[in-house]
């Protein structure tokens, strides 16, 4: 899967169900939105999701997968 292909699945989930407001928000950082950042923002839309079912359904590497958890989990205030 490419880069790009990768961040427009994680967008897409970011953007399920978001007002529009935000969506417009999002939409307008543009390149500013790395795949790491929005990661994140997956991670901590779905904190029951494991490192391995991010790998699995983003396509992202273990590693990515990893840091983007434990940044969530710290901005969620779980760790």
């Amino acid at each position: 899967m490419t880069e790009q292909q990768i961040r427009i699945k994680l967008l897409q989930r970011v953007l399920n169900g978001a007002d529009e407001n935000t969506a417009a928000s999002i939409m307008a950082l543009g390149s500013e939105m790395t795949t790491f950042r929005l990661l994140v923002a997956v991670a901590k839309i779905d904190p029951h999701l494991s490192r391995g079912l991010l790998v699995i359904r983003y396509g992202v590497s273990d590693e990515q997968a990893r840091k983007a958890r434990t940044k969530a989990n710290r901005e969620l205030g779980q760790i």
